[in-house]
């Protein structure tokens, strides 16, 4: 059955559909309706909804659930966001399995709380200290928002890993049809070794016990060994770093989910991300109409990027115009990719509202 529902709702929804056992945030637009859909709609099912004092505790709330099997979640934007930082740290570092969902809003600091912004990419991917695996995924619709929001659950278990769904104030606020199915995407989940520690070097993926289950689980922000023991032995740190990487980086293959349309033939290439995945999707056939061979590529998966698998959908592309509501977060990613094998051109806007396609359509002519 379709329901007609705003994109936060929708998010909502999927976390309920996901399975949700915990919700714990603090109310900031334009994320606000997140929190108070689950705490109506948790305490009916038995679930627990709390409201922090703030970002801070928000998100050390879910680690700690997260760390005893509970599927736990916070949602928050911009200001929120910087404050979560260590906190998605040292979720890193403990590998809980929680999901975070960042609605972005133009920045910095207080910024444009009402409206669109892509800003948040470079924070998602870097925001807390050290190196640090970190999965993130981005809706272009309420009904992509609802999936995600649901998979990202099982995907946060199946790494052991946080989980960030980068949407935005549009996505967040825009109201469109939405059917509560099965996520349509396949992360290839596979069983994996069983392990009495709460941490395992030897494998990438592990079934590891959580707090709770009857093992001496030890928890902590420090670099450990598998035991959960702080340590500062040179090779114990290096392995556990490697570990933390190498369960992202060589499984990015089964975590890299996009859509595209076209690049096998073009020689020009449209690519956004999040909300203006449906402005490149239109770009696409409004150069087509005017017989010029186009495609567009929207990455859904932020990171990581399977580097591979983009070289190869745009090997007959000549040229690439990368399109962004900041100054060129993605752009960054996607010259790294290419080095100077292409000419990549970047359209960037930070007005706080969506421009429109024909705006878009005119620059893009400037380069032709």
């Amino acid at each position: 059955m379709k329901e007609f529902l705003q994109g936060n709702i929708a998010a909502s929804y999927g976390a309920i559909d996901g399975g949700i056992d915990f919700f714990a945030g603090y109310p900031i637009t334009p994320s606000s309706e997140i929190l108070e859909t689950f705490s109506r709609e948790l305490p009916k099912l038995g679930k627990v909804f709390l409201q922090m004092e703030d970002e801070l505790s928000s998100i050390c709330a879910v680690v700690g659930s997260s760390l005893t099997g509970k599927r736990a979640l916070t949602a928050t934007s911009g200001p929120g966001f910087s404050l979560m930082q260590e906190g998605i740290g040292y979720a890193t570092m403990a590998e809980a399995p929680c999901v975070i969902i960042n609605v972005m809003r133009g920045g910095p600091s207080t910024g444009l709380p009402t409206n669109v912004s892509q800003g948040d990419y470079m924070q998602s991917k870097w925001g807390t200290h050290g190196d640090h695996p970190i999965i993130i995924f981005s809706p272009k619709n309420p009904q992509e928002f609802y999936w995600l929001t649901r998979v990202s659950f099982d995907v946060a278990f199946y790494y052991r890993n946080p989980v960030i769904i980068l949407s935005d104030e549009s996505v967040a606020h825009m109201r469109t049809e939405v059917e509560r199915t099965d996520p349509p995407y396949n992360f290839n989940f596979r069983e994996k070794e069983k392990i009495d520690l709460p941490f395992s070097f030897e494998y990438d993926l592990t079934e590891n016990p959580f707090i709770g289950e009857g093992k001496k689980i030890k928890i902590t922000g420090l670099f450990h060994d598998e035991t959960g023991f702080p340590t500062n032995e040179q090779n114990k740190v290096e392995m556990k770093m490697n570990h933390l990487i190498n369960k992202i980086e060589n499984n990015k293959e089964n975590l890299f989910i996009y859509e595209s349309e076209g690049l096998e033939n073009a020689d020009i290439a449209f690519i956004g991300f999040g909300i203006i995945g449906g402005l490149v999707k239109e770009l696409k056939r409004i150069f087509d109409a005017k017989g010029i061979k186009s495609g567009f590529f929207r990455p859904i998966t932020l990171n990581p990027l399977d580097e591979n698998k983009i070289i190869d959908q745009f090997k007959n592309i000549k040229k690439i115009f990368v399109i962004e509501l900041n100054k060129g977060q993605l752009y960054f990613d996607i010259k790294r990719i290419f080095s100077c094998d292409k000419e990549i051109n970047f359209i960037g806007y930070t007005r706080g509202e969506i421009p429109t396609i024909t705006e878009v359509y005119k620059k893009i002519e400037e380069f032709l």
